[in-house]
């Protein structure tokens, strides 16, 4: 059988911003609301990303990943653009994302497809509804700061693992 997937993986832009409770659909409306924009790789991580920019050092020598804990409340949003193989157009479009970090909303040309909640298992989103093959398509995935999402949940003093109980 044919190997029919295209990737997305290369460059994509990145914005980053303080998180303020907003969620952004779009670039624009992130570089609108104040929000950083540099460049970035996919498959990567931000740090290497700042690095690249020239905005931090490089994160693994002596103690200078501490330089990044201050990212660490801040909302990313990476964006790129597409046009699918028109090669393909009989077939059910499906975008997997392996590895986005944890707390994501993912949108196709500004509708937004599902949410993420979990880092270490693929999404899978249909796109067979969209304007797919029509267009010039933009990719959106805006990921909330994890340190402030913890923040979100009441975590019980006496939470022990296994000895946590129903009743």
């Amino acid at each position: 059988m044919m190997d029919t997937r295209e990737t997305l993986n290369g460059r994509w832009e990145l914005y980053f911003g303080e998180d303020d409770g907003r969620r952004f659909c779009s670039g624009d409306a992130a570089a609108e609301a104040g929000y950083r924009h540099i460049a970035a790789s996919v498959p990567g991580n931000v740090e290497l990303d700042l690095m690249a920019a020239g905005l931090e050092p490089d994160p693994f020598p002596s103690e200078n990943v501490l330089l990044y804990e201050r990212y660490e409340y801040v909302n990313w949003l990476f964006e790129r653009s597409f046009r699918p193989d028109p090669e393909q157009r009989d077939r059910r479009p499906v975008l997997v994302l392996h590895g986005v970090n944890t707390f994501a909303a993912v949108y196709l040309n500004g509708v937004c497809l599902g949410e993420t909640d979990n880092m270490l298992i693929a999404h899978e989103f249909d796109l067979t509804a969209s304007l797919l093959w029509d267009q010039e398509n933009t990719l959106t995935i805006f990921i909330r700061s994890a340190m402030n999402e913890a923040r979100r949940y009441d975590y019980p003093a006496a939470f022990h693992g296994s000895e946590q109980s129903d009743e």
